[in-house]
């Protein structure tokens, strides 16, 4: 189960208002998820969600603050391929 108050990192922000701009894509869609998770960020990170909230543009404001993103140590997915291995020797299965 969740826990009920969640702390959430910039990484996570940046992710949940990214959906939102993709999914939703109008700015009072992203200033919503942005208003859900302000709360439950550090205050050092605040002040970026509290600007997309309050801001003129949030969906450009998002989009420019993701091309700042370096996608390497977010996306990377060879620790998941070797878990994947590794529960799958576990389990008896050869890849």
């Amino acid at each position: 189960m969740p826990s009920a108050n969640p702390n959430y990192t910039m990484t996570d922000a940046l992710l949940i208002l990214a959906l939102a701009c993709r999914l939703v894509g109008t700015d009072e869609g992203v200033r919503a998820s942005a208003r859900r998770i302000v709360g439950k960020m550090s205050a050092k990170d605040q002040p970026f969600i509290s600007r997309v909230i309050e801001g003129r543009d949030p969906v450009s404001q998002v989009k420019q603050a993701l091309q700042l993103v370096d996608p390497d140590p977010v996306f990377v997915m060879s620790p998941l391929a070797s878990i994947a291995q590794q529960s799958g020797s576990i389990l008896g299965q050869t890849t």
